[in-house]
């Protein structure tokens, strides 16, 4: 079951880029969609087992803008206006992107798990499986005696990884403002997660 819910979220991130970069609004205002594979020595070190805090919120951010951007100007092309193009992205937001990796709440719970994976305690994020129907997506696999050592031995870390899901919320959003103001583009696509992820 959870190879068919792969498949089903790779598909849909294979259509709408296809999608999106047939449609001309490309050729006016290009943007990429970059994904980091490293950070280096974050994953090197940790045997890939874990993500590096930077490369989650570039990885976030980037993938994030993508598919709101693509999703608003298909909205616009089809002859949708802004206020139905806002209410869809709320939606995506709520019922999909919480749900997928890259997402916002992949790079939340993905923090907690790099600072744990920092300190050779190994987790496991139930965000990989794909399960649409819980919304309390936890990280797994830790024991009471790794996390007592972790706490004795590195209590900073210890508070930080409490905290790193939103320390990278808050950083999510400032990179995403700060990106919509230096390329001069509308923040109307992007404005439903933003306010979503500092309702949070």
């Amino acid at each position: 079951m959870k190879s068919v819910r792969f498949a089903i979220v790779l598909f849909l991130i294979i259509f709408s880029s296809n999608l999106a970069f047939s449609q001309e609004f490309f050729e006016d205002e290009p943007f990429e969609l970059k994904i980091y594979p490293f950070e280096i020595p974050y994953n090197i070190t940790g045997l890939y087992s874990f993500w590096g805090m930077n490369q989650l919120v570039e990885n976030s951010e980037s993938w994030t803008i993508f598919v709101h951007e693509t999703f608003g100007n298909i909205l616009l092309n089809s002859g949708c206006n802004d206020l139905f193009s806002f209410f869809f992205l709320v939606a995506y937001n709520v019922s999909v992107e919480q749900h997928i990796p890259l997402g916002s709440q992949w790079m939340y719970q993905e923090a907690h798990r790099s600072v744990l994976g920092n300190n050779d305690v190994e987790s496991y994020d139930t965000i990989y499986d794909f399960n649409f129907k819980i919304s309390d997506k936890k990280i797994q696999n830790v024991t009471d005696s790794q996390i007592e050592t972790f706490h004795d031995e590195n209590p900073a870390d210890f508070i930080r990884a409490v905290t790193a899901g939103s320390e990278l919320t808050i950083e999510l959003s400032k990179e995403m403002k700060k990106n919509y103001f230096f390329t001069g583009r509308s923040l109307r696509f992007i404005l439903p997660n933003l306010w979503i992820t500092q309702m949070n």
